[in-house]
This record gives structure tokens, sequence and C-alpha cells, in this order.
């Protein structure tokens, strides 16, 4: 239901990428419908969280929109870890 990858980031030095298989653009346009896609993100990310030793804590963002400062035209969820 969606894909996970190691990404590079200036942030933190572990990051991740969930993207959905279902291509979803911009969280906005989401539907009511993509409810279970958007949860299976959120645990797909937690277990590689787990998996990576990320177990006190990692941060999760979502931009939507130019004034979201969303920069890529396709939903994804980052998620960053040992970013202190």
């Amino acid at each position: 239901r969606c894909l996970v990858s190691h990404g590079i980031s200036l942030q933190a030095l572990v990051r991740f990428l969930a993207i959905p298989k279902k291509p979803i653009v911009k969280l906005p346009e989401a539907e009511d419908s993509d409810e279970s896609w958007f949860w299976h993100l959120m645990t797909a990310g937690k277990k590689y969280a787990a998996k990576s030793g990320l177990t006190t804590g990692f941060w999760r963002v979502v931009n939507a929109g130019p004034q979201g400062r969303q920069a890529v035209c396709y939903l994804h969820l980052p998620l960053l870890g040992n970013c202190q």
C-alpha cells in the first residue's frame, strides 16, 4: 500500500520517506476514503523507525500546498530521527 525508502536530510541523521502507492498530490485533496492510506503511511513509518533503533522518538511532518512549504508534488510522510 506504500513505499518506504531511506532519504537524505540536512535536518536529521536518519530519514525515511513513506509514499502511498495511490497518487495523492496534496493532503487537502485527499478524500474520506483515503483515511486508511494515510494511517498506513503512519504505521509503516513507525515500523521502520523501530527497525532503525529510533525507540526514543522521531519527527513526522506533512507539508500541504505552497504556503505549507510543500516542495514536491505528491503526498509523502518524512520520518526524521536523531535530530537533536
